[in-house]
């Protein structure tokens, strides 16, 4: 095990994933005054993790609000999907349902080309296996 920098906002309960040695972190919720996690904010925030650089940088913020996701790797692209998403000035969080994707090479977030997850859920983990 080794130590990487701290990214740029501490946040809980972020959307992470790898892919061509980068460590990518989507959303996730921003402590409110020293209070617990769950009390403050959700955001769409988004960066990565270059391994070869030891750098955090920024990328394209995520479309919407969330937190507690999952971010899956697949082909050229990251998807973004299930977790809870908080409308801007709302304190409610609601299950998300949308599916979102990232196109890392033009650091944009596109029309996904997959259909919604059928529930809304979040909290949960996912595995993706990719071809060699």
């Amino acid at each position: 095990w080794s130590t990487i920098p701290p990214p740029p906002t501490p946040l809980q309960g972020t959307c992470m994933a790898t892919y061509n040695n980068c460590i990518f972190r989507v959303g996730g919720v921003q402590d409110k005054k020293g209070k617990m996690f769950r009390a403050g904010d959700n955001v769409s925030e988004a960066c990565c993790f270059h391994v070869a650089s030891y750098t955090w940088k920024p990328i394209a913020p995520a479309p919407v609000r969330i937190g507690d996701g999952v971010l899956l790797p697949f082909g050229n692209a990251l998807y973004l999907t299930t977790g809870l998403v908080q409308a801007p000035g709302k304190r409610k969080r609601t299950h998300n349902r949308q599916t979102y994707k990232y196109d890392i090479a033009k650091d944009q977030w596109i029309e996904p080309d997959v259909a919604n997850y059928p529930v809304g859920l979040h909290a949960t983990a996912a595995i993706a296996i990719l071809p060699q």
